[in-house]
């Protein structure tokens, strides 16, 4: 299960022991003291970001600001996750997109990004099935 939405690791470590009794063991959680502290800070602007990407009224409203805040949070997620992938973030990204673009009746691009919607997905439950290996 993907436990990698928003907040900082403490934040995920409560929101799961508290109603759910467990302790969070994922591999963000699992990276060095460093890493997970630059993953953290970089959390912030990726929340802001899938916000104001999903926000349907923004994306009526701008459509073209919408799209180069998809790239801008590609950019982050790659980023972020660089050692763990970001699997369905990456999907879900592409498919606001796809979404913002067949709203506009962009037929080119909404078929591009329904493409790497689908691909990313799968490649998620690729990753699901045969964890990456770490060398």
């Amino acid at each position: 299960m993907d436990y990698s939405r928003g907040g900082t690791a403490a934040e995920h470590h409560a929101a799961l022991r508290e109603p759910f009794g467990f302790e969070r063991q994922c591999v963000v959680c699992s990276l060095p003291t460093d890493k997970l502290q630059q993953s953290d800070e970089r959390r912030g602007p990726i929340e802001r970001l899938e916000e104001a990407i999903g926000d349907p009224l923004r994306m009526m409203q701008q459509p073209g600001a919408r799209l180069t805040g998809c790239r801008s949070l590609l950019r982050l997620l790659v980023e972020v996750y660089t050692e763990v992938g970001a699997g369905l973030l990456v999907a879900r990204l592409y498919n606001d997109a796809f979404q913002i673009c067949a709203a506009h009746g962009d037929r080119a691009r909404a078929a591009v990004f329904a493409e790497r919607a689908y691909k990313a997905r799968i490649m998620r439950e690729r990753e699901r099935i045969v964890p990456r290996r770490r060398g």
